[in-house]
């Protein structure tokens, strides 16, 4: 929550979390904030390439397993062990 609030200020963040909360939930995605925030490059490529391998279901495929490992399971995508 530390970067959160840093970047928009602790009275956003109080606001902000639950609607992001809820919102993700009516999508069916349990949103957690207690992961590591850092570079999230090699995720991009990873999601670029996979679009250029198997076009667009491989790249939804891939999009929502680094959103559930990121927003569901706290992981860090700075790791590579966790985008393999």
């Amino acid at each position: 929550m530390e970067y959160y609030e840093s970047k928009f200020g602790a009275a956003m963040v109080a606001s902000m979390i639950p609607r992001m909360k809820a919102v993700a939930e009516e999508h069916g995605i349990d949103m957690q904030y207690g992961g590591y925030v850092g570079n999230t490059f090699d995720s991009h490529r990873l999601i670029w390439k996979a679009r250029e391998e198997g076009g667009a279901e491989l790249q939804d495929k891939v999009v929502n397993e680094v959103f559930r490992a990121y927003f569901e399971e706290n992981k860090s995508l700075g790791e590579r062990s966790v985008l393999e």
